[in-house]
């Protein structure tokens, strides 16, 4: 059996595939984190604020589909 799944992805971090990890500051209250892509493994974005979205990079092999 396959089973087929539809999802609509605006950015990096409503994949499936990505990883986000908190990145630490000197300050305590930012709220920064890094996304990782297991697909293209690299790191999409090493500075991602709090207010932030990770954009789907170009060369994505899921982008188009």
């Amino acid at each position: 059996m396959k089973i087929i799944m539809e999802v609509n992805v605006q950015n990096c971090e409503q994949c499936p595939y990505h990883k986000s990890e908190k990145v630490y500051t000197a300050d305590s209250f930012e709220n920064v984190r890094k996304v990782y892509c297991s697909e293209l493994k690299r790191n999409i974005r090493n500075y991602l604020d709090w207010n932030e979205t990770a954009t789907i990079p170009d060369d994505c092999p899921y982008k188009n589909i």
